[in-house]
């Protein structure tokens, strides 16, 4: 096919970019075929000078005319040792991928090749640890290999999807690879392409064999295993002696690729490290010691343990069958396992804790099961409905218990301001003692979660961990007391955190979350673009994905040719500012509906703005009488209905970008439908916390909270008339409440703050900058005041609530 292309355009092969943007756009969209084929009209093709004018041209020239190569896919077909079943596995060499990811021109920068070690102290007292390379494990591999070696860890991760929607039983297998010498970051956007899918695993049920469940069972673990075993023997030989890679930047390299971490949910890690199901697939516990570990010994030994107990192993000299052996050491009948072989391997140190289904959808799942056991759903649900909005915090209007299917961002919701929810609960504290346990074993578990979802750790941050779940074990009583019901392995999991922390950095590494968006791009949408045949669907799903990379590299390739994208660059100082519309939400509102108690309600706004200026001129504020009777000249403001903060949020390793968070407070009358709104606005002032005027205090203290009534902006000449200069920048009104104190009485442990009001009654107010503003919080009232609280009043008709510190991670690192 001639395209027609100058050999030297960016674009060749395609003949211009409007070419390239329509065939990208046809891949990277996914219309079906037909619904191409019918946009690629001839007049259309003749118009925009089209160099295909059918999808089998352009999959034509993607395939073969395309500069830039990707992993080919092989197919390799055999019968498990047993059955006559044949098994067909489609995968791609590992050496290739390494090299691809190695030497992909865009990680030049950020590619890691020997381990490092930084501190938060310029002492050197307490490690900072985050990216694989800062962890003990790369150090301990490290100094196995001969000098001037590089180690590419290798961090696989595969887990089972279901394929068809609504009918059927297709499953995928799919097998994804990426190396530890790229950030974490890197690793887990899918928009990066730096997690590559080398394998479909075949997913033969044997249930056609009249094999029993357990045979069937047995049957599937070894065909994983000798599916992997076989996807992995190319790197047995330069895992031992080393294999020359050139990496990004032009040098070669002397690499020896080590299985570094296996990411995968409880079950498949069970699978990856024969490991019975119901046991520890990384320590020596006794099963029946899961999640009693404060209570009950932790057995000493190898790795996995031997149950000396059992009758059968008792008598001298009886022989046992291998099934036998294999139960006593809680092993599955998998012979030839594909670690074996492996130079450098110890599974059971290449498995790490998932976040997501051991934490998130495991422990604080069951937390919430249990919590709807000990209040009841219609107690529960109550406590939640009535919470204020907030924007970060998800509002359940018509309750939790209430969702028919509650999904990870669900229970990710919920876990925000569940703690605030039962603090307030009058049936909880009835319960007295146990309550009150209740209140803080969930406080324990949540900072468990948060504090191991920080992308950065130290080593004080560990011990915070550990902290966190000695306190949860120490008070888990007042749940026991309902069903004792801890001897699970998503709780024995917990105990491995730390370690794992230690032996090779942030936890976010490993949580499967990533895996579920690229089983979507890489699995179940190259499924549904296929036949869906049995026989040939896999191979036009690889097809599929090849083409797609295909474009993707291509795209990166002109990027290059062109010089319009370079690699992020680390952005420079990110203290607290706002962001506000160019134009204001109500160009004119006059103060009379400012102060009006059922409009804005800023029934102390002119006072505030007298003291406002005040304090602009260095001068004493007024007094409340004569506060009272100051008048201004101007009638009329400018005003916005919202602002949004950002913040620098956490420590970052050396060279790694600074993290912002972005939070919004809104602060908004209500209005009826109209002009551009579609329906009624609900009335919305939000709750914020504002920097000590002081600085000298730290932590929690450190912050006053206020109720956000008005954002606004002065005339030009009211300015000048007050503070005697242009005042621009935008303020706020704000109701005030007491300083948080972290050291609160309640069970719950959270702070405590009550709303402040003058000697009139009316709540204690003040105009200030809005820049002193640092971001918004959620405040959850202490007690329940009954049916008549709901969630648009609770802030008018409470005056004391809890300050919720689980709104979002730099939520939780700023008042915890």
């Amino acid at each position: 096919m001639n395209t027609g292309t100058a050999a030297d355009s960016p674009y060749a092969p395609f003949r211009s970019r409007v070419d390239w943007l329509v065939g990208r756009w046809l891949k990277t969209e996914a219309p079906s075929q037909a619904a191409a084929n019918r946009l690629l009209d001839p007049e259309l093709v003749q118009a925009l000078g089209l160099s295909f004018k059918n999808c089998y041209e352009l999959n034509h020239l993607i395939d073969n005319m395309l500069p830039c190569t990707s992993l080919n896919w092989q197919k390799t077909v055999f019968r498990l040792a047993g059955t006559e079943e044949m098994c067909e596995f489609w995968h791609r060499n590992v050496i290739e991928a390494i090299k691809m990811l190695f030497g992909d021109p865009r990680f030049t920068d950020v590619l890691h090749f020997q381990p490092e070690k930084h501190y938060v102290d310029n002492g050197g007292q307490y490690r900072l640890l985050g990216e694989m390379w800062t962890g003990n494990w790369w150090w301990r591999i490290q100094k196995r290999l001969p000098p001037g070696g590089t180690l590419v860890p290798l961090i696989l991760g595969s887990d089972k999807t279901l394929l068809t929607q609504l009918t059927g039983d297709r499953y995928g297998y799919p097998v994804y690879m990426s190396i530890g010498n790229l950030p974490k970051d890197i690793r887990r956007a899918p928009t990066q392409h730096a997690m590559v899918l080398i394998g479909y695993l075949p997913t033969n049920k044997f249930d056609n064999l009249g094999f029993s469940e357990d045979r069937a069972k047995i049957a599937r673990h070894r065909l994983f295993h000798q599916c992997i075993a076989h996807l992995l023997k190319d790197i047995i030989s330069p895992g031992k002696d080393g294999v020359v890679i050139f990496s990004s930047d032009g040098i070669a390299r002397l690499c020896f690729p080590v299985l570094g971490a296996w990411v995968a949910d409880y079950p498949e890690q069970c699978l990856v490290t024969c490991t019975r199901f119901l046991r520890c697939p990384v320590g020596s516990i006794n099963f029946r010691h899961m999640g009693m570990e404060r209570t009950s010994p932790v057995q000493p030994g190898p790795a996995l343990h031997f149950e000396m107990n059992s009758a059968t192993h008792t008598q001298r000299g009886q022989l046992r069958s291998g099934a036998t052996v294999a139960k006593a050491l809680s092993l599955t009948a998998v012979q030839e396992p594909f670690f074996a072989n492996l130079p450098h391997q110890q599974i059971h140190s290449s498995i790490y804790p998932d976040i997501l289904h051991q934490l998130l959808q495991g422990m604080l799942k069951h937390m919430l099961i249990w919590h709807e056991d000990i209040l009841g759903k219609r107690e529960l649900d109550k406590c939640l409905q009535t919470l204020p909005q907030t924007n970060g915090a998800q509002h359940f209007g018509k309750g939790f218990t209430t969702l028919s299917q509650r999904t990870g961002q669900e229970f990710k919701d919920v876990t925000k301001v569940i703690l605030g929810a039962l603090g307030g609960s009058a049936a909880l504290y009835d319960k007295g003692q146990s309550g009150a346990m209740v209140l803080r074993a969930t406080r324990a578990i949540l900072d468990f979660y948060y504090l191991a979802t920080f992308d950065v750790h130290s080593e004080k941050t560990v011990v915070l961990l550990r902290k966190a779940l000695l306190l949860f074990h120490s008070n888990k009583e007042g749940y026991v007391r309902l069903a004792n019901f801890f001897c699970i392995p998503k709780l024995h999991s917990l105990v491995h955190y730390m370690s794992a922390i230690m032996e090779a950095g942030s936890l976010i590494n490993w949580s499967t979350d990533a895996m579920e968006q690229l089983h979507k791009e890489l699995a179940k949408l190259p499924f549904r673009e296929s036949s869906g045949r049995q026989a040939s669907a896999t191979q036009e799903m690889a097809l599929w994905v090849l083409r797609h990379e295909k474009v993707f590299k291509f795209d990166a390739l002109i990027d290059w040719r062109l010089a319009t994208k370079q690699m992020p660059s680390s952005p420079g100082d990110l203290s607290t500012r706002y962001l506000l519309a160019k134009k204001p939400t109500f160009p004119v509102l006059l103060l009379r509906e400012v102060m009006d108690p059922k409009v804005w309600g800023c029934a102390a706004f002119i006072p505030a703005l007298h003291n406002y200026a005040c304090r602009s001129l260095g001068q004493p504020e007024l007094t409340e009488q004569a506060a009272k009777l100051a008048t201004v000249a101007f009638d009329r403001i400018m005003g916005w209905s919202k602002c949004t903060f950002q913040n620098r949020m956490g420590c970052a390793l050396a060279g790694e970008p600074s993290r912002s968070h972005m939070s919004t407070a809104h602060a908004c009358c209500a209005r009826a439908k109209g002009g551009p709104l579609v329906k009624d606005h609900m009335a919305r002032f939000d709750t914020v916390l504002i920097y000590d005027e002081n600085g000298t205090r730290r932590g929690i203290s450190a912050f006053l909270v206020g109720r956000l009534r008005l954002i606004f902006q002065l005339p030009a000449s009211a300015s000048l008339s007050l503070t005697g200069r242009s005042v621009t920048e935008p303020l706020a009104y704000v109701e005030w409440f007491s300083r948080p104190s972290s050291r609160a009485a309640h069970p719950s442990g959270l702070p405590i703050v009550q709303r402040l009001r003058a000697s009139n009654g009316e709540p204690l107010a003040s105009v200030i900058e809005l820049k002193c503003i640092k971001r918004n919080c959620m405040l959850q009232p202490v007690a329940k005041g009954g049916t008549c609280w709901r969630s648009d009043n609770v802030l008018d008709l409470c005056d004391t609530f809890f300050l919720n510190p689980y709104l979002d991670r730099d939520s939780f690192m700023l008042l915890s």
